[in-house]
């Protein structure tokens, strides 16, 4: 199965192979690019994976099966291989890896940090208590309680899970009567059956991706092109974003300080922020996991920046490297779809001879059957368009243009049960 969400192969960095100076584990590796990148950087690979049958791993010396979500179990099979390093390809892995690595003395991320910034609520006290702007909040685990801290924050506000990889809440809220239904969608997500609370932030939306070693070092912005409300994912990215240098410093500066309240080291990190009226608004603190993930993906081709290559560097205690911007625009736009059975694809001959267009991919087949797009997993597993332009304005031109061309074909369900929204896993 293609996994969805991942620039072509084309768009990666080539490197040259060198002689073999540290092992690493890699928990999960779903995206064979990571199996790749280590190789190319002279990393003798042992793959810890939950099955046989998981992924390829033609790049790893050594397979192992195992709970990727046991910090046990990782640090045992870190120190039976003699590994240099843990990195963790996946969500569930990542502060299983964290622990393992502080266990054996490895380098790595605090686990404190990480799992801070697992809870929402906790990264929200954090970002207050270090006076960094962010959206006021209340934790429910009734909607009663919802209902009390809406009305006390003020509508619109957002509703989603406590416990959530990106710290970002999902369903907006207009109106007192729509709560119901988001705190329903929010608590049926939270393995804690809590959800936040909190005030919705307008102003355009920037993620601002770097690397933490010595300090935080930015690799580049990426502009989010918002998907149609009450849904609060984004429907494409740009890079670079048109930005004053003021502006400019300003976003740095607020992400700045977000890692270091929540106390984030040692790892590739995103953080979103709103520019509000008032000033920059942090929106989430991300520990990530480059390989196989936009936009991450994206900062190679716009900024020169190979995320992925510095957080395995970062996993086995090298120093990240820096990159060059290309100059160049880049703009990613996801295809959209009804829901229901899909019949056919129509349109991406058209789509790709669009002028600057540089791939587009399509992870549904005929006879799949697709829900309603509600959030980022639903969106990522009907496909995307990527181009590029002299200007960031040239190329959302091009995607834009192409992304009309390409149409998903669906018919209605004959089961009455309703279509299960399948993502990537």
């Amino acid at each position: 199965m293609v996994i969805a969400g991942r620039l072509p192969r084309s768009l990666e960095r080539s490197e040259s192979v060198y002689v073999v100076k540290h092992r690493i584990l890699i928990a999960g590796a779903e995206h064979p690019v990571i199996l790749r990148k280590a190789h190319s950087l002279g990393m003798d690979v042992v793959l810890v994976r939950r099955s046989h049958a998981a992924t390829q791993s033609g790049e790893a010396s050594a397979v192992v099966v195992a709970d990727i979500t046991s910090a046990n179990e990782l640090a045992r099979i870190a120190r039976a291989h003699g590994a240099h390093g843990i990195y963790a390809s996946t969500d569930d892995a990542v502060f299983a890896a964290a622990e393992a690595a502080h266990a054996l003395g490895l380098p790595g991320p605090d686990p404190a940090a990480m799992k801070r910034i697992h809870d929402v609520s906790a990264t929200r006290a954090a970002l207050a208590s270090h006076d960094v702007a962010c959206p006021r909040f209340g934790v429910a685990s009734t909607l009663d309680q919802a209902r009390e801290i809406a009305l006390e924050i003020g509508l619109p506000a957002k509703v989603g899970a406590v416990h959530a990889l990106a710290g970002l809440p999902t369903w907006q809220v207009d109106y007192i009567e729509d709560l119901a239904l988001a705190f329903s969608r929010a608590i049926k997500r939270s393995p804690s059956r809590e959800v936040i609370v909190e005030t919705a932030i307008p102003g355009r939306r920037y993620y601002i991706e770097g690397v933490i070693s010595a300090s935080f070092a930015p690799a580049g912005v990426i502009g989010r092109i918002p998907f149609e409300l009450p849904f609060d994912f984004d429907d494409g990215i740009f890079a670079p974003p048109a930005l004053e240098s003021s502006e400019h410093a300003e976003l740095i500066g607020a992400a700045r300080r977000a890692i270091d309240a929540v106390g984030l080291d040692s790892a590739c990190v995103r953080v979103e922020i709103a520019m509000a009226p008032k000033g920059a608004c942090v929106l989430g603190v991300c520990p990530w996991r480059p390989g196989g993930q936009i936009p991450s993906d994206l900062v190679l081709p716009a900024y020169g920046v190979d995320l992925l290559g510095n957080a395995l560097r970062l996993a086995v205690g090298e120093s990240p490297e820096g990159g060059t911007a290309s100059g160049a625009g880049w703009a990613l736009r996801w295809i959209p779809s009804g829901s229901g059975v899909v019949t056919g694809v129509e349109g991406l001959e058209q789509a790709r001879a669009v002028p600057g267009v540089r791939a587009i991919e399509v992870f549904v087949t005929p006879g799949e059957r697709i829900g309603h797009l509600v959030d980022a997993t639903s969106r990522d597993r009907i496909g995307y368009v990527l181009a590029t332009g002299d200007t960031v304005d040239r190329a959302l031109a091009a995607a834009n243009e192409a992304r009309g061309l390409c149409r998903i074909v669906t018919a209605p369900t004959v089961s009455a049960a309703p279509p299960a929204d399948k993502g990537p896993h």
